[in-house]
């Protein structure tokens, strides 16, 4: 049980923080923290002994552990990697004005690149790229 308590708190200080925007990162992993800590830590003990007096199946403890772990092996194959990527809501992180001018010219060229790939929807459902004339319906309404 140790080496999974040392798994946890290896990747806790790195991970959980990643999940918040800068803004609010300490408030909410704070909040969200201490709130689940609580309801699920905290009442553990408690809900395990209720199923093990109802039922009177000793197994409860490790029914309990394999959810958990369920609901863990869950999480962390929906987390997203945010290993060499700028956190949301951080500036960018450079050591000299050349590295600066680099990562300003590569996200423009990166914006450029995505505003011409941009799809936009038309008004008939059909997807058209951008740049392109409209077509217009050639309905047989009057026009007078």
């Amino acid at each position: 049980m140790g080496l999974m308590l040392v798994c946890f708190s290896s990747t806790a200080p790195s991970t959980l923080p990643a999940l918040f925007p800068t803004e609010i990162r300490y408030g909410g992993l704070s909040i969200t923290f201490n709130l689940f800590v609580s309801a699920f830590a905290g009442t553990a003990a408690t809900v395990i002994g209720a199923l093990v007096l109802t039922t009177g199946d000793l197994d409860w403890p490790g029914y309990y552990l394999m959810a958990a772990g369920a609901v863990g092996a869950i999480s962390v194959w929906l987390l997203a990697e945010s290993a060499r990527k700028p956190l949301a809501g951080s500036g960018p992180a450079v050591s000299s004005e050349a590295e600066a001018r680099a990562l300003i010219a590569e996200r423009q060229a990166t914006a450029r690149r995505a505003s011409r790939t941009r799809r936009v929807w038309s008004g008939s459902g059909a997807v058209i790229a951008p740049g392109t004339p409209p077509r217009h319906s050639s309905s047989p309404r009057s026009t007078r």
